[in-house]
Order: C-alpha cells, then structure tokens, then sequence
C-alpha cells in the first residue's frame, strides 16, 4: 500500500492483482481548485522485438500519451479511480529515469499549480532503454564499457543501431 497525505490531499493507493491499482482519498477543499488532476504514466510495453520488453518509455510525451491512468476530481473532492500500473520513463535528457508514480495536480486561477508525485516500487529497476545506471556499473562488461567509452551514452536505441556498426570497425570492438 502507497500513501500521501499533506495539507491539500488524501491519497491511499492499493495493489488489485497483478497490474491494477485501487486509488482512494479526497482533495481537501477541493472546490477552492479550478483543475483536480491525477495522473500516471501508461503501463509496461510487453513486446518481442529487438529492444526488448518492459523497457522505460524513452520521454515523458510517450509515458503519457493516451493514457488509461487519468482520473478528474470532481468539485466535492471524492476520489475512487482504478489504474493500471504504471511504466518508469526518462526526461527529455534521456538519462533521469522517473520511476513509476501517481502525479496530482492541483491548479487555481492565476496561481502556480501545485504538483505531487507518489512514487511507487519500480517492478523493473534493471531495465533501460540507452546505457547501464551508475548504480550498476560494477556489472557493466568490458565490451560495453568499452562501447561507451567510444561512443558516449547514447540518446536512443535508434542511434545505437544506426552508428554502432561504424564504431566497430573504426575501432576493431566486436
């Protein structure tokens, strides 16, 4: 079970089978808000290609594209909304990974909003789409390391397959 609790929200999140969560709670004084928002990232991509699956989404515009996990506060401040599990994604600099999380927001007219990130266990936690984490780098072999002494960390998949070939004949890598 996951909990946040501070002058502006309620919220209690709970496991329901394997990929569902169970979200309850209030916004307190929710009718002193124009927009009452929580969000999360769309679930795990399970593939068979050559990227792999359950990797992180590779920016936040594809985490949250067309997600099922979305629910609107209404006025009263009820809330009781059933997600999906959501996926871990990267920032637009390609090397913070945000772990799955619930998000709330909160917006008043002519104020900033007011944001909130509930962060969930990462179901993943090896899993990345362009280098090994630092945490990590004790189990790096010699043949990435070498590979990313050469060619630097990588923006995306993509760029990998497009321009390892040239870096491994340019410097005899297998």
């Amino acid at each position: 079970m996951f909990h946040l609790e501070n002058e502006h929200i309620e919220l209690h999140v709970v496991r329901k089978g394997e990929n569902g969560l169970l979200i309850s709670g209030e916004v307190k004084k929710a009718s002193r808000y124009t927009e009452r928002v929580i969000m999360a990232a769309n679930p795990i991509d399970r593939m068979m290609n050559y990227s792999g699956s359950g990797l992180a989404f590779t920016n936040p515009e594809i985490a949250f594209d067309n997600s099922p996990n979305y629910f609107e506060v209404s006025e009263n401040g009820n809330i009781k909304a059933t997600f999906v599990y959501p996926n871990s994604y990267y920032t637009q600099d390609s090397l913070t990974r945000i772990i799955p999380s619930i998000f709330v927001i909160l917006k008043k007219n002519g104020e900033a909003p007011i944001y909130y990130q509930l962060k969930l266990e990462d179901e993943l936690p090896l899993k990345t789409s362009t280098t090994y984490r630092p945490e990590h780098d004790d189990k790096k072999s010699m043949f990435y390391s070498q590979k990313e002494l050469v060619m630097g960390i990588p923006p995306s998949q993509e760029w990998i397959l497009r321009n390892s070939g040239d870096y491994k004949i340019k410097h005899g890598i297998a």
